[in-house]
C-alpha cells in the first residue's frame, strides 16, 4: 500500500477526449482556446489513408478554414520548421492539429515553439524548463504505433531536445477511425514503451499517488489487451480475415492508444527512468528499437534498484493480474511475480510474431562488448551506478534476474 508523501505535485493540462465521434468534439474544444484556423501537421501515409479527410468532415459546419501540410517524414527536418513557420504565420494559422506518431508529432511541437515567440526560441529554450511561457494550442490526434512520448512534455529533434510542462498538448484526440494500423507488431514498441513509464513510475523515492493512479491504468490495459490484439491480428488463419475487414478497429487497440497517452502524462510528471535511459542508449548503438530495449532491461532495472534500496514495489503486481490474483500470492511473492509477468510477455511476443520480437539482449543482436559503453553513457563517472548498469545490463543479454 502506498502511503501519502508529505508533498506531491501533478501536471497535466491535457484535455483528453476518446472514443466515438471524438474527432465531432475538435471544433468546440478549438473554439473553448479562441482557436479557429488549425494547420494540421501529418504524413503522405495520413492523407492516403483518409485520416485527413475524416478530420475536414467533422468540421464541415463547423465554419473553420483547415489547413494541411503532409510533408513530415521520419526523421528530424529542420527545413520543414521553417516552411512550417512561414506558413503558419503567413496564411494566419493560430493553432496545430497534430496527426501521427512519433517525428510527427516532434515536428509539430517544435514548429510551436517558433511560432509561438521566435525563430530564436528554438535555441534560446532548449533543456529542461526552457520554456517559459504558454504555446499556442497543439492538439495530438494519435494514430497506432509511437514512442508513447507524444502526450508527454519532451521532444527530441536532431541536435535539440526540450522538456517543458508547456510542451504537453492542450488537447488529445483518440477517435477510433484514426487507428488503422495494417501490422500490429507495430502496436508492440509504442506499448512496451508506455509499460516502461508506467512501470518506472513505481520506483520514484517518496511516490506520488496521482502519477501511480494512471501508471495503474497503463499496465492494466498493456497487460490485458496487448497480447490478445497481436494474437488475433498475427495469427497466420486469421490474417486473411483480418486483410477483408480492413483491419477494423478492436477495443483491445483503442485501450493501448489510450494507455501509450496516460504513460506520457506520467513521464511529463516523473525523472526519466534508468530502464528508460538504458534502453535509449541501446538504441543509439546498435539497431534495437530503444522501446524493446527499455523492455527487455526493465525487470532487471527494477530488481536491482529493490534489492539495492529496500523497496517494497509488491504492488506492482496488481495491475497486471486483477486484484483476485494479487491478494491470493503471498505477499513476499509479488514482486518476482510481477518480475516474472514482465518477461513472460516478452517470451510470448517472441514466439507470436516468429523471433521478431526479442526476449533478450542478445535475441536483439547487441554484442556483449557493447555493454560497457552503455553503461558508462548512462551512469557517467559515478562508479557504483556504472556497476549497477553493467549488473543489470549482464542479465538482460541472457534474461536472468538480478538476484538479491
Amino acid at each position: 500500500m502506498m502511503t501519502l508523501p508529505d508533498h506531491f505535485e501533478f501536471i497535466c493540462p491535457t484535455r483528453t477526449a476518446s472514443g466515438l465521434k471524438a474527432l465531432e468534439h475538435l471544433p468546440g474544444d478549438l473554439e473553448a482556446m479562441n482557436a479557429r484556423k488549425p494547420l494540421i501537421i501529418t504524413d503522405k501515409r495520413s492523407t492516403e489513408k483518409g485520416l485527413v479527410d475524416q478530420i475536414a468532415k467533422a468540421f464541415r459546419t463547423s465554419g473553420r478554414t483547415l489547413g494541411v501540410y503532409d510533408g513530415a517524414g521520419p526523421a528530424a527536418d529542420m527545413d520543414a520548421v521553417k516552411h512550417l513557420y512561414h506558413l503558419y504565420l503567413d496564411r494566419g494559422f493560430d493553432a496545430i492539429l497534430a496527426l501521427g506518431r512519433g517525428a510527427t508529432v516532434d515536428l509539430a511541437k517544435v514548429v510551436n515553439i517558433a511560432v509561438s515567440g521566435r525563430p530564436e526560441d528554438l535555441a534560446r529554450c532548449q533543456g529542461i524548463d526552457g520554456l517559459h511561457h504558454p504555446l499556442n494550442p497543439l492538439a495530438v490526434i494519435p494514430v497506432a504505433g509511437g514512442t508513447a512520448r507524444e502526450c508527454a512534455g519532451e521532444v527530441a529533434f536532431g541536435d535539440l531536445y526540450y522538456r517543458s510542462r508547456y510542451l504537453m498538448p492542450d488537447l488529445v484526440t483518440i477517435d477510433p477511425r484514426m487507428i488503422i494500423e495494417e501490422d500490429p507488431l507495430q502496436l508492440v514498441p509504442t506499448a512496451v514503451a508506455a509499460l516502461t513509464f508506467a512501470v518506472e513510475a513505481y520506483a520514484v523515492p517518496q511516490g506520488n499517488p496521482l502519477v501511480e493512479s494512471y501508471a495503474q491504468l497503463t499496465i492494466g490495459f498493456v497487460f490485458d489487451h496487448l497480447l490478445d490484439e497481436v494474437r488475433q491480428t498475427v495469427a497466420q488463419k486469421k490474417w486473411a480475415a483480418r486483410l477483408s475487414e480492413g483491419f477494423s478497429l478492436k477495443k483491445g487497440r483503442l485501450a493501448l492508444v489510450n494507455a501509450a497517452c496516460m504513460a506520457g502524462y506520467v513521464h511529463a510528471n516523473t525523472p526519466s527512468g534508468l530502464a528508460a535511459r538504458l534502453g535509449l542508449a541501446i538504441g543509439q548503438r546498435s539497431a534495437v528499437d530503444p522501446a524493446l530495449a527499455m523492455g527487455i532491461v526493465l525487470p532487471g532495472v527494477m530488481e536491482e534498484q529493490v534489492n539495492r534500496r529496500g523497496w517494497d514495489l509488491s504492488r506492482l503486481l496488481r495491475p497486471m493480474v486483477g486484484l483476485d490474483r494479487f491478494a491470493a500470492t503471498p505477499g513476499a511473492q509479488r514482486f518476482a511475480a510481477a518480475m516474472a509477468k514482465i518477461r513472460h510477455l516478452f517470451n510470448e511476443l517472441f514466439v507470436l510474431s516468429e523471433a521478431a520480437i526479442p526476449r533478450t539482449l542478445e535475441d536483439a543482436g547487441v554484442t556483449r562488448d557493447a555493454l560497457a559503453a552503455v553503461a558508462e553513457a548512462v551512469a557517467g563517472a559515478d562508479p557504483e551506478s556504472a556497476r549497477a548498469c553493467r549488473t543489470i545490463l549482464e542479465h538482460a543479454f541472457i534474461g536472468q534476474p538480478v538476484a538479491p
